[in-house]
């Protein structure tokens, strides 16, 4: 059995553990918890997951995660993003690119 340790450095360089796993790009609070849109507002403080680096010692393993922090304008950016992808639900495009396809081929 392995077991597995996450943490989180701070872009000031402080450390805090968390216990789940992050991905490359998260946007996350100051608790290192995912935000989701409804939880994103730029009065808060946010970050972004920008670097992990993994450690294993026998049968530990620890996960690093590097967090940037994230300005207003970056966030308002994120959201703008998570609307906008909202909006262009890519499903949809792609089934009216494949209706123009078959009605082109007949």
């Amino acid at each position: 059995m392995e077991y597995f340790f996450y943490y989180i450095y701070f872009p000031d360089g402080e450390r805090q553990e968390i216990f789940h796993s992050l991905a490359m790009g998260d946007i996350v609070d100051i608790n290192g918890n995912v935000c989701s849109i409804r939880d994103l507002d730029p009065r808060k403080i946010a970050y972004k997951v920008s670097g992990i680096k993994k450690q294993s010692h026998f049968k530990e393993t620890a996960i690093f995660y590097k967090l940037d922090l994230l300005n207003r304008d970056e966030v308002v950016e994120e959201i703008d993003f998570f609307e906008y992808k909202k909006k262009t639900d890519l499903n949809k495009v792609f089934d009216d690119l494949e209706k123009k396809f078959k009605k082109k081929k007949r």
